[in-house]
């Protein structure tokens, strides 16, 4: 196909060259119903008309607040083929935090689906002064409601659209046109919304898909659309090399739906890969003992030669009866037809990555932003490791600043951030994006984060520590999902520990402990203690310089969660919300 100016015209392209092939596919009462190519571009080139039969213009901005679903990327396409920009918005934020995205942009409609969402914004109805109109997709209004019409009264307002001023509108979007407008899950402070354009995210799309070799992909879609991530998926990598995107509303069926979709390619954040590994783990541990045997023995085979660098499954007859037994555990997870799986947003531990090498899909390590349009290096195929996130793709410059700080530039990078000068003013610096994590470059030019540059602790005694390397390590602690290391202005280092609720009860029963103990009473059971006490010292503190060794430690009662507002909506830690939470115990590890 000739190469895209904007997004609508990879579209467009793959609607004429394969019309009656799926794209998309929606779970409804218990099996999948497909959307073509061609109904894919026809149903955005609906909400395009209804959209210009509702006053927007070139570079208006609309919100789509809703999960994973078809009326999302019908939605996301038929604002660009008006000339607006989308701004999709976490379905898991509050009110305020959707209101302020909403405000920000000065959306003029926002398009949701249900009633939780719907009841969200008219909550801020008030502050929502740019907001004209609320659609809802389910098309049920409680009561009569002027701010509100369903899907269909949206989509019967369009009728009267003609398709010439429609095709005016395309053909008027250049490839330096706002394409999406992406706010950050605000780890650090308040949302900022990314300016991504057509030309950036087509870029990183080709750069991806030619150096995996990318065409006609299977996807689950089940990570957030609001994140950068997903939208490299389900949108970039779907509308460059064709193939169908599975999408899933909600993300706790993942692992129902990963059996029934089997995907070529899979991206997961390290927690998802962390709660698939858990899952393994205590399956292995819960075997009769010469499966178990049997298992473990496949599984070193396999890891050992991932790690001596030989990638051809059946090289060896013992790797290929070593096979026999992945292959099923792949099967029962729903990766038996995998050719790619990633791992990126966030750190992730060795353990992790042992795990998965050793099933014979090793996963490639990226690293990125939303202001890179989510990459600026991976894994090559083949060359999976666990120490690094891979090379910068073509086009794409890396050099590492006085103070470790990483800094690039290329074509996928974004000009900066919407309404906000200041801190565009401080990502651009020198003709550099300045990214705000801390690196170091090998001579074989493959990128290794060391930390994020806000997050670094500095004691009181003047030492500065890199806090996520270390909560790598003891999350590798056997029955630990979560940590978070503390001493920032502080004496020496503590952490805050969270229990697996699949390997903590296993690890429990060795223990000697009685089954059925719920996770609150394992958190302050002695022999528990003892356990993560006696681990810390053999497998963390051991390796650790004496100024970043964990002196005391506490375990909490349940998990961070997301609805708590401890994490972030990519899963990352919300430090100063966990801090304020959980201030109590914090001063109790410093009290003499």
């Amino acid at each position: 196909m000739p190469e895209a100016i904007t997004l609508i015209h990879q579209l467009q392209q793959w609607a004429r060259r394969t019309p009656d092939a799926p794209a998309l596919h929606e779970r409804r009462d218990d099996r999948w119903v497909s959307t073509t190519w061609r109904e894919y571009e026809s149903r955005s080139r609906a909400v395009a008309c209804s959209l210009l039969a509702a006053g927007i213009q070139a570079g208006d901005t609309v919100a789509l607040l809703m999960p994973n679903r078809p009326e999302f990327l019908y939605s996301q396409m038929g604002i660009l083929s008006a000339g607006g920009v989308p701004v999709p918005v976490y379905t898991s934020s509050t009110a305020d935090q959707a209101a302020y995205i909403i405000s920000h942009a000065g959306a003029r409609i926002v398009i949701v689906d249900g009633s939780g969402p719907h009841a969200l914004l008219k909550a801020k109805q008030a502050s929502l002064t740019s907001v004209e109109k609320i659609v809802r997709i389910d098309s049920i209004l409680e009561t009569e409601d002027a701010w509100t019409i369903t899907w269909d009264e949206f989509l019967a307002a369009g009728h009267g659209t003609e398709d010439a001023r429609l095709d005016q509108c395309i053909a008027a979007v250049e490839g330096e046109a706002l394409a999406l407008l992406c706010y950050t899950s605000g780890t650090t402070g308040f949302p900022k919304g990314v300016m991504l354009t057509h030309t950036n995210m087509l870029y990183m799309s080709r750069v991806a898909c030619e150096r995996y070799g990318l065409a006609n992909e299977r996807m689950l879609s089940y990570l957030p659309l609001s994140h950068i991530s997903e939208q490299l998926f389900t949108n970039l990598i779907l509308l460059h090399a064709g193939g169908q995107a599975f999408l899933c509303d909600d993300p706790q069926r993942l692992r129902d739906l990963l059996p029934e979709v089997r995907p070529t390619i899979f991206a997961g954040l390290p927690r998802v890969w962390e709660k698939l590994q858990a899952g393994v783990e205590a399956a292995v541990d819960s075997a009769p003992p010469w499966r178990e045997a049997m298992v473990r023995w496949a599984m070193r085979v396999e890891r050992e030669a991932f790690e001596q660098g030989s990638d051809a499954v059946g090289s060896t007859l013992t790797r290929k009866l070593a096979d026999l037994v992945l292959r099923r555990i792949r099967h029962v997870l729903g990766f038996d037809c995998i050719s790619y799986a990633f791992s990126g947003g966030a750190p992730i531990s060795r353990a992790t990555l042992e795990l998965f090498a050793s099933l014979g899909m090793p996963l490639h390590q990226g690293y990125g932003m939303t202001e890179t349009s989510g990459l600026l290096t991976t894994n090559p195929p083949a060359q999976a490791d666990y120490e690094t996130v891979g090379t910068t793709f073509h086009g794409v410059e890396i050099r590492i600043a006085n103070d470790g700080e990483i800094l690039a530039r290329g074509p996928n990078l974004v000009r900066g951030y919407y309404a906000d000068e200041t801190q565009t003013g401080e990502l651009w610096q020198d003709g550099w994006l300045h990214t705000g994590d801390v690196g170091e470059m090998r001579p074989d030019g493959r990128l290794r984060i060391t930390d994020r540059k806000k997050e670094l602790i500095k004691t009181s005694g003047g030492k500065t520590i890199a806090p996520q390397p270390i909560e790598l390590s003891l999350k590798s602690i056997r029955g630990v999902s979560q940590a978070v290391l503390i001493g920032d202005r502080r004496h020496y280092i503590t952490a805050l520990l969270t229990l697996d609720p699949e390997n903590a009860p296993l690890v429990a029963a060795e223990l000697g402990i009685s089954d059925g103990a719920s996770l609150k009473a394992l958190a302050q059971h002695t022999r528990i203690r003892d356990y993560l006490e006696e681990s810390i010292a053999q497998e963390v503190n051991a390796n650790l310089a004496r100024h970043e060794t964990i002196k005391r430690f506490s375990v909490l009662a349940s998990e961070l969660s997301l609805s708590d507002g401890e994490l972030t909506p990519t899963l990352k830690l919300r430090r100063k919300a966990i801090h304020a939470r959980y201030a109590a115990q914090i001063d109790a590890l410093y009290e003499q």
